[in-house]
């Protein structure tokens, strides 16, 4: 069953955001969380649309939380129409042990344990570098347009590294990085 059925042709001019939590990034939103600002709750191993329903699709760290990404992006294909734009983003791989050395080395390990924490409770079930993530795209009929990270020139020099430092040592907020994929359907 289709959610309502919303007007198909109307549709393929939105953008879906597939998790989008508390921060809708495009026209639809799906989530499985109630308390997200989700236009329709729904589990993106199934999402609830037709075939070739939208041109733009934007998942923001999805891909490390669900059971089986592969069902997911078969899914995001599906929904999309040819030549449809993809965007996704999920933490780099060696996110987890560049904040280990961070907080270890400012000697703040609360941060350590709520790391530790995190992984335990494994509320991120996949890493992925550059190249599983291109694979596991191409695999699934999307054809990479850019790769990069967010915020870019995250770990940059060594003189970069020392300011992150500084500024968890101040408690001062400090952007996590990201991996940033763009592609189209093929």
């Amino acid at each position: 069953m289709y959610s309502d059925d919303i007007v198909v042709k109307e549709l393929r001019k939105m953008k879906l955001d597939v998790g989008c939590g508390l921060h809708k990034r495009g026209d639809v939103g799906v989530d499985i969380n109630r308390e997200s600002k989700a236009d329709i709750i729904a589990d993106a191993h199934y999402l609830p649309f037709r075939e070739e329903s939208f041109n733009k699709v934007s998942v923001y760290a999805v891909l490390e939380h669900v059971d089986y990404p592969q069902k997911v992006l078969k899914e995001i294909n599906r929904v999309c129409e040819d030549g449809a734009h993809v965007m996704i983003l999920v933490p780099i791989s060696s996110r987890m042990f560049m904040n280990l050395l961070i907080y270890f080395f400012t000697f703040q390990f609360r941060g350590v344990i709520s790391i530790y924490k995190c992984n335990k409770k494994g509320e991120h079930k996949w890493q992925y570098s550059t190249s599983s993530l291109k694979r596991l795209l191409e695999k699934h009929g999307f054809r990479i347009l850019d790769v990069r990270l967010s915020p870019p020139d995250f770990y940059g020099t060594s003189n970069q590294f020392f300011k992150k430092m500084e500024q968890i040592h101040r408690r001062q907020p400090i952007y996590k990085p990201h991996l940033v994929v763009e592609g189209t359907k093929l």
